[in-house]
């Protein structure tokens, strides 16, 4: 008597080839990682609230999970691009860089009748000496701004009403001078990864630029979302920055928000909150 065999089943086999969508996916369509998280998180908990009465239903969101399980892992450890090119603009010459903000600062003083900002921007073009690369990768920029060439843009006095001419948000296109170098860490036993910190938040190059030599283009680019974050974002920290004197101000903004990116004056309570001092000097 011989029994009739079904063709053995192999649902990992479509578990993997989704998940293998979900890397491809992820490592083109970049999305903040919180995204993915949040829902890979409702694909699971709708997948085991229908799994007693929809089996079908619940099979098609688990294969969603792993989809976005494989988006969210190669986000996470997505790395900036490594373009050979690089080399060629990190050897201290100035080159015009166009590009656009993904991460937007906040501008404080640096010494007296200055103030620095430090911004991420992903670059859509760099080019020296009359040569232009189409090169797409972050750069951590800190933008320096004198008080002098400040008032001769119009722009308005710290503390007094109104905003200064330089705008920089989230998704504005911009072209600048700027100088551009790779990131060092330390060589002591023990000092913080700081190279390793950058490229997990996708970052391969540093750069310094004058805000006189920062040229705002027509445009947006980023996500509608995102933009709307950030705004709400930054509403919170001037806010905080008007009940609070300055020094205490930032130090709120690290224990409200977990703002790294303020006065150096947080510091004190930095190392409790993974605020991270820059060994080049700064602090991000």
């Amino acid at each position: 008597m011989t029994r009739d065999r079904k063709p053995p089943r192999q649902p990992l086999f479509w578990a993997a080839l989704i998940f293998s969508a979900g890397l491809w996916t992820g490592a083109r369509a970049w999305r903040p990682p919180s995204w993915w998280a949040v829902a890979l998180v409702a694909f699971v908990l709708a997948a085991t609230f229908f799994l007693a009465k929809r089996a079908w239903l619940a099979k098609g969101l688990a294969l969603g999970a792993w989809f976005l399980a494989g988006a969210l892992l190669i986000q996470i450890h997505n790395s900036p691009t490594t373009d050979p090119r690089l080399s060629e603009v990190t050897d201290g010459r100035a080159v015009m860089l166009t590009g656009h903000i993904i991460r937007e600062g906040y501008a404080h003083d640096a010494s007296p009748g200055a103030t620095r900002q430090s911004i991420d921007v992903e670059t859509e073009e760099i080019g020296s000496e009359g040569v232009s690369w189409p090169i797409k990768t972050g750069v951590r920029l800190t933008i320096h701004d004198k008080l002098a060439d400040l008032m001769e843009r119009g722009g308005s006095l710290p503390g007094q009403d109104g905003e200064p001419t330089l705008t920089l948000t989230y998704g504005t296109r911009l072209r600048m001078r700027a100088k551009l170098h790779d990131a060092r860490n330390y060589r002591n036993p023990g000092a913080f990864d700081y190279e390793g910190y950058l490229r997990e938040n996708g970052i391969s190059l540093l750069g310094s630029a004058e805000a006189k030599d920062v040229e705002p283009l027509p445009g947006f680019s980023g996500s509608r979302i995102e933009r709307w974050r950030t705004r709400v974002h930054g509403s919170i920290i001037a806010k905080i920055h008007q009940l609070w004197p300055a020094s205490q101000a930032s130090l709120m903004d690290a224990m409200v928000l977990g703002e790294n990116h303020s006065e150096p004056s947080a510091l004190c309570f930095g190392h409790s909150l993974n605020v991270v001092q820059n060994p080049l000097g700064g602090v991000t």
